[in-house]
């Protein structure tokens, strides 16, 4: 029997995250979200409540998972993440029936993996991180909290990144490379040397 999952978001990270539950024995009770949230034309599953609902329905729960995107802005994200952990939520760890995690490999609670994403060797992630469709951290890789690895995205082997950092789709982190805390980085752009200062890069061979 399929294990009851809340999700609190029902935007398009939802959607991705249900795609995602396919053959990982989660099945979608519902979705919690802000009151007065944009409604859209085809909501990816029921809501169920709102935001002030939340104690009551995590005792019909198995798991929780927090459905809301990020978009260079990590703050919402964290907000719910933080909230969560007070309401002793049960916070899962997601892994896409199709995504690749190695045996040696670690995830933070919170964490997605999603659709033919690849964690390799030894790499380590955060918690409430997301690994996008498609994306690759190669071995020995660190990737801190609550960030976002955009879809196809490579972060190249031995790369380390701080907190609340954003790789945008399609972007390359070069071997070894170390990006510090709150570090942006544009979608197509590539990353060859070390960025410790907190900021918005974007272009080809930032080195």
């Amino acid at each position: 029997m399929d294990k009851k999952l809340l999700l609190v978001g029902n935007g398009g990270h939802a959607a991705s995250i249900i795609a995602a539950l396919a053959g990982t024995g989660w099945q979608v009770m519902g979705a919690v979200v802000a009151p007065g949230s944009p409604c859209r034309r085809h909501k990816p599953t029921r809501v169920i409540g709102f935001e002030q609902d939340l104690p009551h329905l995590l005792v019909q729960a198995d798991g929780v998972l927090l459905a809301v995107g990020q978009i260079e802005d990590p703050t919402p994200r964290i907000r719910l993440f933080q909230w969560l952990q007070q309401l002793h939520a049960p916070l899962i760890t997601l892994v896409a029936a199709n995504a690749s995690v190695a045996e040696t490999a670690q995830l933070g609670v919170g964490t997605v993996v999603l659709q033919q994403a690849l964690v390799n060797a030894y790499a380590r992630v955060g918690m409430n991180a997301i690994v996008n469709s498609q994306a690759l951290i190669e071995h020995d890789v660190v990737v801190g909290d609550h960030c976002h690895i955009s879809t196809g995205a490579r972060i190249n082997g031995g790369a380390v990144m701080g907190n609340r950092c954003f790789i945008g789709s399609g972007a390359i982190i070069g071997h070894g490379v170390r990006l510090g805390d709150d570090v942006v980085i544009g979608a197509g752009s590539v990353v060859l040397r070390d960025i410790t200062a907190s900021g918005v890069y974007v272009g080809q061979h930032l080195s």
